[in-house]
């Protein structure tokens, strides 16, 4: 990771870096070394990456927000899910197109179906 890059202007500033394609080991950043079962917490907006994992490696992020009451939480979900369509269009090929499984928005949990509700009001599948 880059330690501060989630605050701007810094965090503007390192947007290029994405189309230069500097291999890993040529990034100037701080390794954070975990193992499986590790759980690292991080702002989402800092900039960071995983080189040398293996092809189709799984990777689970969880984040917190509030409940989309406001228009503004529904603006913020719309856009998050608008990025990650993209992410995923570009690296994930078993659901293109799709941010969550059917197994996740039809959950037989309850509790389940209710974190999903909003996305599937939205139609934010």
């Amino acid at each position: 990771m880059i330690p501060g890059s989630h605050r701007p202007p810094f965090h503007e500033a390192l947007r290029p870096i994405e189309k230069l394609g500097v291999p890993g080991a040529d990034v100037p950043c701080y390794f954070l070394e975990s193992k499986p079962g590790d759980v690292l917490f991080l702002n989402m907006n800092i900039w960071h990456a995983a080189y040398g994992g293996a092809a189709g490696r799984r990777h689970l992020a969880v984040n917190f927000v509030p409940k989309a009451t406001k228009p503004e939480h529904v603006e913020m979900m719309e856009k998050n899910h608008r990025v990650l369509i993209d992410l995923m269009a570009r690296f994930q090929y078993s659901q293109p197109g799709r941010a969550f499984t059917d197994d996740f928005l039809e959950s037989k949990r309850p509790r389940i179906r209710r974190m999903a509700s909003k996305w599937v009001e939205l139609g934010l599948q």
